[in-house]
């Protein structure tokens, strides 16, 4: 008996740990998100704009402004921001003729953040407004600039309003 309670003890401990090693976030885009910050659901209104992550992108190396406009709408503006491996790229394509990208590039490539999106809504008329806030680390050794890239449907057209929240 003391050993089948032993072998009791040891598997929860066991299962503990085990759960206790994956509850954290695994990368950049699984940061927790405040709650009275996140996205309200597709049917909440009229206003809101459903949008895919680009997250297998990085921003060059070679890129030290941030661009003064963050709508990008061709191929050839993309690439002079992003790269990615040649396979992910063949994944991960974006057409052009049907989306265009918002890109919020950290101002300081040496500290690690992480862009959180909050909203990404219709606005004024011709106005996407898109409602984020960075999430600040420490100090990385590495000039990856942190960023995101949203690839959203051109029938949401319009000029983009970026609205970085505190």
């Amino acid at each position: 008996m003391k050993k089948i309670a032993n072998l009791a003890w040891v598997a929860g401990a066991a299962v503990f740990l085990m759960s206790a090693c994956n509850s954290g976030p695994q990368n950049a885009h699984e940061q927790a998100v405040d709650p009275a910050l996140e996205e309200p659901t597709p049917g909440d209104d009229n206003t809101h704009i459903d949008y895919k992550v680009a997250d297998h992108f990085l921003v060059k190396h070679t890129v030290k402004e941030v661009p003064s406009n963050p709508k990008i709408e061709t191929k050839e503006e993309f690439d002079r921001i992003f790269y990615c491996t040649e396979e992910d790229k063949k994944a991960h394509e974006i057409d052009f003729s049907k989306n265009y990208v918002i890109a919020v590039l950290a101002p300081d490539a040496n500290l690690r953040t992480t862009v959180q999106p909050i909203s990404l809504r219709d606005s004024e008329p011709n106005e996407v407004v898109f409602s984020y806030r960075w999430v600040s680390g420490s100090q990385q050794p590495d000039t990856t600039r942190s960023s995101i890239a949203l690839v959203v449907d051109k029938k949401h057209d319009g000029t983009v309003i970026l609205n970085e929240m505190k």
